[in-house]
């Protein structure tokens, strides 16, 4: 009788442990990309002078400079991990339709 359910225990262990473990490390997979690429950093000192100027007539051209150049910077770290979100998705779907597909391939 145990043999019989063996295969009922995989896809409940597929589908309750693996699953969510790989969606857990997915997650902590993005947070590890976006502190990488300084993310949370650059949003914090978004309207901050860029190298701490704060001479009389530099702070406004510093400021803005600092915006620029961190726009370009957070834009391109945005497609970054829009591309990896998009792996990761592809990934955590495979994951999901596995036990199905392996189905399949006994039926046929």
């Amino acid at each position: 009788m145990g043999l019989l359910l063996a295969p009922v225990f995989l896809v409940v262990f597929w589908y309750s442990d693996f699953l969510l473990s790989s969606i857990k490390n997915s997650y902590y997979l993005l947070i590890y990309i976006a502190n990488l690429l300084s993310v949370p950093l650059l949003l914090r000192t978004f309207f901050k002078p860029l190298k701490n100027e704060y001479r009389e007539g530099l702070v406004l051209f510093s400021v803005l400079m600092g915006i620029i150049i961190k726009s370009a910077v957070l834009l391109v770290a945005a497609m970054l991990l829009l591309i990896s979100f998009m792996i990761l998705l592809g990934i955590n779907i495979g994951i999901i339709l596995l036990p199905a597909f392996l189905i399949l391939l006994l039926i046929i």
